[in-house]
């Protein structure tokens, strides 16, 4: 359980300053093209793999790369 609560605090310390603040929820809730149409919820969930993705699309948005 510890494992999946620090992936997790990863992938929120990534979305500071990435997604505005108060829409992180609808973030993670909301199916995104890139992700084969899942939300980011949806592909965490699948593990480790899942969290990477996530972590890599939130790279993409901070650096400005079209998505």
């Amino acid at each position: 359980m510890a494992s999946k609560t620090k992936e997790f605090d990863k992938i929120l310390n990534k979305m500071k300053g990435v997604i505005k603040r108060g829409k992180e929820s609808e973030w993670l809730n909301t199916p995104n093209d890139e992700l084969n149409n899942n939300s980011p919820l949806e592909v965490i969930s699948k593990g480790p793999e899942g969290v990477q993705e996530v972590i890599d699309l939130l790279c993409k948005i901070e650096w400005g790369d079209p998505v």
